[in-house]
């Protein structure tokens, strides 16, 4: 997905670059891929194949944006703060494109992404049907107080006062919302 997004905004991966001597080569695009932790850098694989990637295994803010020196993209994560500072630290790097590997850009700064000629995509489908089996999960944890459980067994109660909680079988349940995570839960 991320190389189909690349090619779209003239970026182009090495496996394009035109390898005869007669016609100059296309420069390979840099990207720096920040929250880069080690349990999900396998899932970076293909994109290593594709660019030149620069992992950073810290959270983007803008002490850390400057890391993104000569790359053309930054790609980010949930927890990775794109603020006005940061976004015009990416446009002083050379940063052409930000890539967010989640739906949500709340932490994005818009405005500042136009201001300064840098555009954003995501991942417009990300788990939805992991967020939907979350969300009932959370809402089986509440109703069986799963988590004052937890507690009380580690403590060595193993009385159920509190912890009785209502079944689910032939209740109506309610989904605010019918988008493609609030289908999926209703699929669930």
């Amino acid at each position: 997905w991320y190389v189909s997004r690349a090619r779209s905004f003239g970026l182009s991966p090495p496996s394009f670059a035109l390898k005869s001597s007669f016609v100059p080569q296309r420069t390979m695009v840099k990207v720096c891929i920040f929250s880069a932790e080690k349990h999900s850098t396998r899932s970076f694989a293909p994109l290593i194949s594709e660019f030149d990637c620069k992992l950073v295994s810290e959270a983007c803010s803008p002490s850390t944006a400057p890391l993104c020196e000569e790359c053309q993209v930054a790609c980010l994560f949930i927890s990775d703060d794109c603020n006005r500072d940061v976004v015009k630290i990416f446009k002083e790097k050379g940063v052409k494109l930000i890539a967010l590997r989640c739906c949500q850009s709340d932490r994005v700064d818009r405005e500042a992404c136009a201001e300064f000629g840098i555009p954003v995509v995501n991942v417009p489908k990300y788990s939805e049907h992991a967020i939907a089996e979350q969300a009932l999960a959370l809402a089986m944890c509440l109703n069986r107080r799963i988590h004052r459980a937890y507690n009380r067994v580690r403590e060595g109660n193993f009385t159920l006062n509190g912890l009785i909680g209502v079944d689910f079988n032939g209740k109506t349940c309610g989904i605010v919302g019918t988008g493609r995570i609030g289908m999926a839960a209703a699929r669930t």
